[in-house]
């Protein structure tokens, strides 16, 4: 994403309403589609929200937040992407599917062969249209945040170092944020605060579209950010790692804050 002139861009209506409250300029519209709205994931969704926020240990937690996820992935699944793979236990059945026009590459084993080839027919069933529309909304709840609460706030004084789908990592100079979240308690989740903390409150926990501290109110001393999904956090405690593609013992283990300033 940059601030370059868009052309043909798909955008969720709600979203082009917001660009165009904060100066974006529309110069042509191409197509419109006419779609009729309506909560039928609502049921799903809120069944695993309210198990989450009941569960008693990090497994719980995770499985009825994978459950939502992982059918947010399915949506966006890209059924071009799959793959056919055969396998061949002699070198003429082999050469048989390399002559085939849906044929990619082979790898050869010790007593057969593994040959990589394009699908010959794919069925477009994902409703790919409803994790666009998850991903729009995402991107609505975040720059509302951001520039309608945020900097209307702080003005200059507040600057954005990284962000996520549902995430922001931001530079804030203020007296004492703490306090100045306490005056918009009600924008945020904090049930994972310390109970003696003066921001806990239970109230708001796992409620979808409130901004949670995921420091849990514990100060950022330092941050690093490289690239997308690719960033240390630094804290009193330790460090909060994050590198796409390594795996997470390996960040773990292995990767320090300093590598990321290095």
């Amino acid at each position: 994403m940059n601030l370059m002139d868009k052309k043909k861009y798909v955008v969720h209506y709600r979203n082009l309403q917001f660009y165009v409250r904060h100066g974006m300029r529309v110069k042509r519209i191409h197509r419109v589609l006419k779609f009729t709205q309506e909560p039928w994931m609502q049921p799903y969704i809120d069944f695993n929200t309210q198990k989450r926020t009941a569960a008693k240990n990090d497994f719980e937690k995770n499985l009825f937040k994978l459950m939502n996820n992982s059918v947010f992935g399915k949506t966006m699944e890209n059924i071009r992407k799959r793959v056919s793979i055969k396998i061949a236990s002699t070198r003429e059945e082999a050469e048989a599917y390399v002559s085939q026009p849906g044929f990619v590459r082979y790898v050869e084993m010790l007593n057969f062969y593994l040959i990589h080839m394009k699908k010959a027919n794919l069925f477009l069933n994902k409703p790919v249209y409803t994790g666009f529309t998850v991903l729009d909304l995402s991107k609505v709840l975040m720059y509302e945040f951001y520039y309608d609460k945020l900097k209307p706030k702080y003005g200059d004084r507040c600057h954005l170092l990284y962000t996520d789908t549902d995430s922001l990592i931001l530079e804030v100079q203020t007296e004492d944020v703490y306090q100045d979240c306490l005056e918009d308690l009600d924008e945020y989740d904090t049930s994972a605060y310390p109970k003696e903390h003066f921001l806990y409150s239970a109230k708001n926990k796992k409620v979808i579209g409130k901004m949670k501290d995921e420091m849990s109110g514990k100060p950022i001393i330092e941050y690093v950010g490289l690239k997308p999904k690719m960033y240390s956090v630094l804290k009193m405690d330790g460090a909060e790692k994050k590198a796409k593609g390594v795996k997470k013992y390996v960040v773990k283990k292995d990767i320090t804050h300093e590598s990321y300033l290095n």
